[in-house]
């Protein structure tokens, strides 16, 4: 290792322990949220005790996830859910935010370009390009797919920065990590082992070799060990036993309520389809500067692959889904292949700073810098004009509108654009015009090649008049970031590369301000970042404390509730079993072999039809036509005596538990 790549590991490791205490003060200020792992925890551990039989208990138990057995783990070691939730909360945060640091860090060889990119995360400048998954940095209970992703990143980082150990062993480690999310990144590592191997770098290639087998050595081991010692079969006999295919009830359920797989009904692929775009023209671009230089190994052409690869995957994917139809087999579309789209959010955002410091650094023109430093300020800005913000945006929006007509005539829109507002209120703008910038800086770094300076010019044109087509305001912005690196270039147009000693203070302004804006965003004052919550740790209503005092001065603290199945956090927040709530029925589809008895619990107990169109189903209307009796005999054969209802569905039974000022009540059934 030569004392410049010591340097880089020495600021990196720096870097990666600032924001790392960043995230574990931001979560001890804001306050630790619930997370989906500690109630996975609770049933793996028997903490809260479930049925053998229960949906729930079966996927917690058998569902191949190293991150629920870890919190597991912590959880029956510490008997704290404090500390198994806060932990995940920093690891929600810290794997959102580390792995760009790194990448941005190891693919330009400077840590301020880390900084700035970590600080565009935390802005949340691509969160909106979600596909299919949120993008959601923190907070959200749901952080496995965000560590899954952040796994992703981290790992492509290792390798830009030629730890191809730590990036193999990784790779291995995923497999019980988060498996879903591994196949574009074990095909372009694979890739990149290929290419290393036939330089002659064997060495390499064995210790990777090696390491890969360690990692997944943990793998396999846990997977005999939950096999072993936990695995639970489906129920034969009892409540919870169903009988049945699967796959009718599976699919009717996914058609009509799985967010995360299904194009027919959820979330317009639009924004996918840009994020897609941008990272291919970026990755492209990025390609074609880095492949005229002599080096050995070319992070940022491996990226460029990694945006490829994950394209034609998800398109792929989706071309059989939609031939197939109703027939597509679960093995398609289960392990959730459209979600890979979001790894090109970070990597794309990398890619365009990567693309914009090469012309800083290698070109010699600092002044282009005047790009990300401007978005960073204009980001830090916005977090205190909302309101100067909402006021201004509709006189402009009118004028626009007023225009849209010969707008219309020369550009067909494919789409209604966006607010207006929301450009001035949020920081999605950023992105296209980060990516617009990028766009010039290729074009800047192509010098002397005429013919692939006319065909990237062409290329660009045409991308931006088709993104004006489908996104006016996307390319509006794209169109001031291009004008903002052009500026640069025509001020440095005749200047000779020399250093400039104001970078420095600007860099050091930049990182700041960095931190500035990450700090307000996640640690600030509430009215920043529209906290109902506040600052409260695990947050609980009255109502839920009420009910779980209640039943504890009963000597009833594991009994079974049934509340209505949209709520979550109910087991997190009282402690106590839970029917069902919004996740339940999700489990099928993940495994599908609990479809039966999940419509059959649905049926039963809510009385509403889990895989039927939404016109058909009663939003609990059964629960206020039930008699005493029938609720009897329900609680006899499912074990519970207890319901959490609504005020506009209560039960013909005794309310034990109630609020004037709250949603819901607790009824006791008689004689259960």
């Amino acid at each position: 290792m030569n004392s410049s790549e010591w340097t880089l590991d020495r600021k990196a490791f720096a870097g990666v322990a600032g924001w790392s205490v960043f995230c574990i003060a931001a979560v001890a200020l804001r306050g630790v949220r619930w997370e989906e792992t500690y109630e996975h925890a609770l049933m793996i551990t028997g903490m809260v005790p479930y049925p053998e039989g229960h949906p729930s208990f079966l996927y917690a138990r058998d569902v191949f996830s190293g991150q629920s057995y870890l919190s597991a783990l912590l959880l029956w070691i510490t008997r704290s859910e404090l500390l198994v939730t806060g932990l995940r909360n920093v690891l929600h945060l810290a794997f959102s935010v580390v792995p760009v640091f790194l990448l941005a860090s190891y693919l330009t060889g400077k840590t301020r370009w880390g900084h700035m990119a970590a600080a565009f995360v935390l802005l949340n400048c691509y969160q909106v390009f979600e596909s299919y998954y949120p993008i959601v940095v923190w907070p959200n209970m749901y952080g496995i797919g965000q560590i899954g992703m952040g796994l992703v990143v981290l790992t492509l980082a290792l390798l830009a920065g030629g730890k191809h150990k730590a990036a193999w062993f990784l790779i291995g480690l995923m497999v019980c990590l988060h498996i879903g999310q591994l196949p574009v990144l074990l095909l372009t590592a694979g890739l990149c082992w290929c290419w290393a191997w036939q330089l002659g770098r064997k060495q390499e290639c064995r210790e990777s070799f090696l390491w890969c087998m360690g990692g997944l050595g943990i793998s396999v081991a846990f997977w005999l060990i939950q096999r072993a010692f936990f695995y639970v079969p489906l129920p034969e006999t009892g409540a919870y036993a169903a009988t049945g295919d699967w796959r009718p009830i599976w699919l009717g359920y996914s058609k009509l309520h799985d967010l995360h797989r299904f194009f027919t009904r959820f979330n317009p692929f639009s924004h996918s389809l840009m994020l897609m775009y941008a990272a291919l023209l970026l990755g492209a671009g990025a390609s074609l500067w880095q492949l005229s230089k002599i080096q050995s190994r070319r992070p940022a052409v491996m990226l460029g692959v990694f945006c490829l690869l994950t394209c034609i995957t998800v398109w792929t994917t989706k071309s059989l889904a939609e031939a197939w139809g109703d027939d597509v087999p679960f093995w398609l579309i289960g392990w959730m292949p459209y979600r890979l789209a979001n790894h090109l959010a970070p990597v794309s955002l990398v890619l365009a700073l990567w693309l914009i410091s090469q012309v800083a650094e290698a070109a010699g023109r600092k002044r282009i810098l005047v790009v990300p430093y401007v978005l960073l300020g204009w980001s830090l800005t916005m977090l205190f004009t909302d309101k100067i913000a909402r006021a201004i945006a509709p006189p402009i929006k009118a004028l626009i509108d007023r225009a849209a007509p010969l707008y219309a005539s020369i550009i067909a829109d494919e789409q209604a654009h966006e607010s207006l507002e929301v450009f001035f209120t949020e920081t999605v703008g950023m992105y296209f015009a980060l990516a617009g910038a990028a766009c010039v800086a290729v074009l800047w770094l192509l010098k002397g090649r005429n013919g692939l300076r006319a065909v990237w010019l062409i290329t660009c044109v045409y991308a931006l008049w088709k993104l004006a087509g489908f996104h006016q305001f996307g390319a509006a912005f794209a169109l001031f970031g291009a004008a903002l690196a052009g500026g640069a270039w025509v001020i440095t147009w005749r200047r000779p590369a020399k250093s400039e000693p104001g970078a420095a203070v600007a860099v050091a302004l930049a990182v700041a301000a960095a931190c500035v804006t990450a700090w307000l965003q996640y640690a600030g004052p509430a009215y920043l970042h529209n906290d109902d919550i506040g600052f409260e740790h695990l947050p609980r209503t009255d109502i839920q404390r009420d009910i779980t005092a209640y039943l504890a001065g009963r000597g009833e603290e594991d009994a079974m509730l049934v509340a209505p199945y949209w709520g979550i956090e109910w087991m997190s927040r009282t402690g106590h079993p839970i029917m069902a709530d919004y996740q339940t029925a999700h489990h099928m589809t993940y495994m599908p072999s609990l479809a039966p008895g999940l419509k059959k619990l649905h049926e039963e107990v809510f009385g509403d039809p889990i895989d039927a169109p939404d016109e058909e189903t009663g939003q609990l209307d059964q629960w206020i036509e039930w008699d005493v009796a029938h609720w009897q005999d329900l609680g006899r054969r499912y074990g519970f005596k207890y319901v959490v209802a609504p005020a506009f569905r209560a039960p013909n039974l005794p309310v034990v538990v109630e609020r004037d000022d709250d949603f819901v009540a607790l009824y006791e059934i008689p004689g259960v």
